[in-house]
């Protein structure tokens, strides 16, 4: 009879297999607006090109250069707000309702939402991942970004082996939701 491997902790597997994808969002809409940009810059060269007929030297730096310009534009104007956008539509990790702030950025995701506290503690007990207590251990780094003082109830998952880790808090009819990756 063979022995049957011991089965890792959830919490742990699961951060790990299921992650929010803040990184590959991040990126993929980096490189969608630069391939927007190029794809811009070489119609205005094939329409260039139509008009005054340069040499190809010449098209080719127009399309290099209008690409470049136009992605620094496009990346530095559109990029969070896209990515934002983007990467709340896909997040099934928050709550669907009550949204009053979505920050987030390549690895990290700080939300606060408006609940009551039955609603609260009805979403942390459905939680995908275990929710335990927490020590507020790392509440002096999500307070740079909540405007927190003493949370009434502080939960959060085990930090998995790849340093990810959620932690959500409540106080005064409102969730803090921090997800960052160590």
């Amino acid at each position: 009879i063979a022995m049957r491997k011991p089965r890792p902790d959830r919490s742990q597997f699961v951060i790990q297999l299921r992650q929010m994808n803040l990184g590959a969002i991040y990126l993929s809409t980096f490189l969608w607006l630069t391939a927007l940009s190029f794809c811009c810059a070489l119609v205005f060269t094939v329409i260039l090109r139509r008009i005054w007929k340069p040499a190809f030297i010449a098209s080719l730096l127009v399309t290099i250069g209008g690409g470049l310009a136009l992605s620094y534009v496009s990346n530095a104007t559109f990029h969070q707000a896209l990515f934002l956008r983007r990467h709340e539509s896909q997040n099934k990790w928050v709550p669907n309702d009550g949204r009053i702030t979505y920050s987030a950025e390549f690895a990290s995701l700080y939300a606060t939402y408006s609940m009551t506290e039955t609603e609260f503690r009805n979403w942390a007990a459905n939680y995908e991942v275990p929710l335990k207590t927490y020590d507020n251990t790392l509440l002096m780094n999500d307070i740079n970004h909540f405007d927190l003082d003493g949370p009434e109830i502080s939960l959060s998952t085990v930090t998995g082996g790849n340093g990810k880790q959620i932690r959500v808090y409540y106080k005064n009819e409102t969730m803090f939701f921090a997800y960052n990756s160590m």
